[in-house]
């Protein structure tokens, strides 16, 4: 049995998707900088993190998050 290890995401993102079904590459291409519509078959999730404070809002469901870990937010340049 492997132990398990955790690594920490360090760096910056403009925007979150979380789908229940595969996307390909090209879809993951032509859609990568265009602001999702909510009616997307299979999109479950949208966090855009437009906030400037409080927690991460779900576009799509209200799954609404909290960041953790010492998150801090900036001004998308995108």
């Amino acid at each position: 049995n492997a132990p398990t290890v955790w690594y920490r995401f360090q760096g910056q993102m403009d925007e979150v998707r979380i789908w229940n079904v595969a996307r390909t590459q090209a879809q993951i291409r032509e859609n990568m900088h265009l602001t999702s519509r909510g009616g997307e078959s299979g999109l479950v999730a949208y966090y855009q993190f437009n906030e400037t404070s409080g927690n991460a809002i779900d576009a799509i469901n209200g799954n609404n998050g909290t960041l953790n870990g010492g998150a801090s937010r900036t001004t998308s340049t995108v």
